[in-house]
């Protein structure tokens, strides 16, 4: 009873006897510059100093620190800006930003949407900053895009000439269609097919004479077998081309050197045999040779040589010209 009559009053009852207390007494707070805490990647602030990247008009610090909370001495606390340490960029991946877009496809020229995304803008580590943590969201497998006329070979494929390896297309298409494949991407079909006709060229090759007989040397002859569709899928052959007209060299198999010699080029001192003994080979007109042994001038256009400055030919006469 006595100590509530005397708390009323400012006064306390305690080891046998009564003590006076002030309420307006001063407290005792922490000296300026008491380290209340340390803050451990503490964004440092563009305005103390800290660097930054820009992204969409705005800018970012990106570096963080180690820094001291401190006590004001007046009951509060502040930030020790002189205190900073351990100053590093933030670390890859702290978002700070989100993105999204759209996924095009070109065809022809032509931009076609095949999807969106969102994505997190984040620090990369380094300072600067990228795209992470993407949501992809596209068009439908199967889903059309568009169609286009554009003739091409395609269809089933034959072996022309048989057992030789090489295949040939049987038609054409004459166009395609394309479509979403559900990943951002397309794939094509192929539309309107038509089989090639009777009479397509698949192939066409020259036709040989073995010149001289037995010799095992083939020349073409100026004749070609021609390959071309049958209208049913398959192929069958036909000739075209005509033979070398009669007279018309084939080759020249020369023995030795004789006649005269001339000097080429004038005032060199190194002197030509203008003609040579030995079989000439000559197309018959219709697929055959024949052939005569004796001397001949050289063909015109064959070289002989170069003082450089001019090359020089013989002119199929004995003589020679320059170029």
């Amino acid at each position: 009873m006595l100590n509530g009559l005397f708390s009323l009053i400012g006064l306390s009852w305690g080891n046998g006897g009564v003590t006076m207390f002030n309420d307006d007494a001063p407290v005792a707070f922490p000296p300026y510059g008491t380290v209340i805490n340390t803050y451990y990647t503490y964004e440092y602030p563009i305005a103390q100093g800290g660097s930054y990247f820009t992204y969409e008009a705005i800018e970012y610090p990106n570096q963080t620190v180690t820094i001291d909370l401190i006590a004001d001495g007046a009951g509060g606390s502040i930030i020790n800006w002189s205190s900073i340490r351990d100053v590093n960029f933030k670390a890859y991946g702290i978002g700070f930003s989100t993105t999204s877009g759209t996924y095009f496809i070109n065809l022809y020229g032509v931009d076609y949407t095949s999807g969106s995304y969102t994505a997190d803008v984040v620090h990369d580590g380094s300072g600067y900053f990228t795209t992470a943590n993407y949501v992809n969201s596209f068009t439908a497998y199967g889903t059309y895009i568009t169609s286009v006329t554009e003739v091409h070979a395609g269809g089933n494929t034959l072996e022309v000439p048989t057992g030789s390896g090489t295949y040939y297309p049987t038609g054409t298409w004459d166009g395609y269609e394309f479509y979403h494949d559900g990943t951002g991407g397309y794939f094509s079909v192929d539309v309107y097919f038509t089989s090639y006709s009777y009479g397509h060229l698949y192939l066409s090759t020259s036709n040989t004479s073995e010149v001289p007989s037995a010799s095992g040397n083939y020349y073409t002859n100026g004749t070609n077998t021609d390959y071309i569709a049958d209208g049913n899928g398959g192929y069958t052959t036909s000739g075209s081309g005509s033979y070398y007209s009669y007279g018309t060299i084939i080759f020249d198999s020369i023995y030795y050197t004789t006649g005269s010699q001339i000097e080429i080029p004038y005032g060199s001192a190194n002197y030509f045999y203008q003609e040579w003994y030995g079989d000439r080979y000559f197309w018959d007109g219709s697929g055959g040779y024949y052939n005569y042994t004796s001397n001949f001038y050289y063909p015109y256009g064959t070289y002989i040589t170069n003082d450089g400055t001019y090359s020089y030919y013989w002119d199929g006469i004995g003589g020679y010209y320059n170029v």
